[in-house]
């Protein structure tokens, strides 16, 4: 490993604390080392990623194909499957409850739309650890309530336990860890939060959110799901002027494009009785590397409606 300069508002990403980050360096070739620090003084691969990557996309885009192609962090499945294995292991233990009942209560069955709370799982995800420990004085209420906090806490109890499943609980926990770990290194490439889905949903194999603001009061919201019985459907959601708001569609799937015109009328009067005016609805082909198409300019002469392109 190439030696690290420290650096305390950014702690959150070095990799003897970051296992996303530790793995990717690990995985790194010459070439690739030169390519990030764009041959500089390579002081370490880290302070290239933390301070050049601010403003260079292109890096960023560089360094993102990287961790997707990492052979560790593509096979360490979905957060919801993790917590059930995890739950199945310490079901019959007491020495446990109180990660029984975190676990359970962050897993939402999506069939209950009435006890979602994304917002409230969303913050305690351990994605946002780090920068609240930093910024909030409430230190012993965020301990107790954060998913990462509370695993970490059970791992460092396991290493005093003399329980029988002591090394497939610290397994299961590892993984968790490294998976919030790899949606903390994401959020940092993307300048926006990368969230895994808290939902235990037998229609959906695996998914994801990535939030953003822009400076001029703007909100985009990507999701990304893989359907068992509909395939790949992305969504790009656009908030503006309060309460605006344009979706964008995208599925390959011809009976899933049915199901949302069929509903196109109950999803527009659901979200006004939300107060949220739905500008513009459009559905669209799923191309290569429809993650990397950016958000259009938001027009307000826009047609309200439904609209399917291509």
């Amino acid at each position: 490993m190439i030696p690290i300069k420290n650096s305390n508002n950014l702690s959150i990403l070095l990799p003897n604390t970051n296992k996303a980050l530790s793995l990717l360096t690990n995985n790194l070739t010459n070439e690739d080392f030169n390519f990030i620090s764009k041959g500089k003084d390579l002081k370490s691969v880290l302070y290239s990623l933390l301070k050049q990557t601010q403003n260079d996309n292109f890096i960023n885009n560089k360094l993102l194909q990287l961790i997707k192609n990492n052979p560790t962090l593509q096979s360490i499945g979905e957060v919801p499957n993790n917590i059930k294995d995890l739950l199945s292991i310490i079901k019959a233990d007491d020495k446990f409850s109180n990660l029984d009942k975190v676990l359970n209560s962050f897993l939402t069955n999506l069939n209950d739309s009435t006890k979602l709370g994304l917002k409230d799982k969303f913050e305690t995800s351990g994605i946002f650890l780090e920068s609240k420990l930093k910024n909030d004085d409430k230190i012993k209420d965020i301990l107790t309530t954060d998913l990462k906090a509370i695993l970490l806490n059970t791992k460092n109890e396991l290493s005093n336990s003399t329980t029988s499943n002591q090394l497939e609980l610290s397994k299961q926990i590892d993984k968790l860890l490294l998976q919030i770990d790899y949606h903390q290194l994401v959020s940092h490439l993307t300048d926006s939060s990368s969230l895994f889905i808290p939902f235990s949903w037998d229609l959906l194999e695996k998914g994801n959110i990535r939030l953003k603001k822009a400076q001029d009061d703007k909100f985009f919201c990507d999701i990304n799901l893989q359907l068992k019985e509909y395939g790949e459907l992305n969504l790009k959601l656009t908030l503006y002027d309060k309460n605006k708001l344009n979706i964008h569609i995208y599925s390959n799937h011809n009976n899933f494009k049915s199901l949302i015109r069929d509903n196109i009328l109950n999803l527009r009067s659901t979200l006004i009785d939300l107060h949220i005016k739905p500008n513009e609805i459009k559905m669209f082909k799923i191309k290569e590397n429809i993650q990397t198409v950016t958000y259009q300019e938001i027009d307000d002469n826009i047609n309200l409606g439904f609209e399917v392109m291509g």
